[in-house]
């Protein structure tokens, strides 16, 4: 949830919202920011950190400088900030809070490299969101060591999902709502920074099949690092490409 910029976007289209934020600090801000939501069912928030397993508490790193860098994950950014501090929180895990609260018509996730969690938690479910959005890894995020940036494609073509598309974060303050509004009811919204944009139908972004976005991703995460590589010459520069060095990306999926 961070600050509640998405939430805030969601409630005033109309939307039900629950709302996961594993930052106690973050968390008792929204709930003041957002009181009048929550008193009238419109918004639910969840104080707690999504996992996989049946711990009652784990280790959560907060940023005192980036607030939106918190994450389940010791080296996650650590390249790139120092300012984290160790703190422990409860739990959750997905398929409990679907069974409480229902499968979302859209779930967002971008829970700072521990995004796969609630991928093979949708996965034990068996069932998906007509449409799933995830934050997608950079190259700067572990920088000190491998990671497999494809696993995430993966999963979500595997849950079922098979038309793709994907939003550049870095240019979200050029992205106007739709009128008429094709998701929920139109509002005037200024996104910004710490705000994930358009989603569902009003996302007007070209829309890929898994082959093609692996394509594209792969030349963006290695070919670019690696000059000189096998796979930087096989792949290339792929002319059209939403990826671009100075960028972060979700990536949006619906089903067929």
């Amino acid at each position: 949830m961070h600050v509640g910029r998405d939430t805030e976007f969601y409630l005033r289209k109309g939307f039900r919202v629950v709302s996961v934020e594993a930052d106690p600090g973050l968390a008792g801000q929204a709930e003041k920011k957002f009181q009048s939501e929550i008193q009238c069912g419109q918004l639910t928030i969840i104080n707690k950190a999504l996992v996989e397993d049946h711990s009652e508490s784990v280790d959560f790193f907060v940023n005192d400088e980036k607030s939106d860098w918190g994450t389940l994950l010791p080296d996650w950014n650590r390249s790139m900030s120092s300012a984290f501090r160790k703190i422990s929180v409860p739990t959750m895990r997905l398929e409990n809070l679907i069974a409480e609260y229902g499968m979302p018509y859209y779930l967002k996730i971008d829970i700072e490299g521990a995004d796969v969690y609630c991928l093979r938690s949708l996965l034990r479910l068996g069932e998906i969101p007509e449409y799933t959005s995830v934050e997608l890894l950079t190259p700067k995020n572990l920088a000190n060591r491998d990671a497999d940036c494809l696993e995430i494609l993966c999963y979500l073509r595997i849950l079922g999902y098979t038309k793709f598309r994907i939003s550049d974060q870095s240019r979200l303050k050029h992205v106007r709502c739709l009128s008429p509004a094709l998701e929920g009811e139109y509002v005037d919204y200024q996104f910004d920074g710490i705000s994930s944009g358009l989603f569902g139908r009003e996302l007007q972004t070209a829309t890929y099949s898994v082959d093609q976005v692996a394509e594209m991703y792969l030349d963006y995460f290695y070919g670019r690092r690696r000059r000189g590589s096998l796979l930087s010459r096989l792949a290339g520069s792929r002319s059209g490409s939403p990826f671009h060095e100075k960028g972060w990306f979700d990536i949006h999926a619906r089903q067929g």
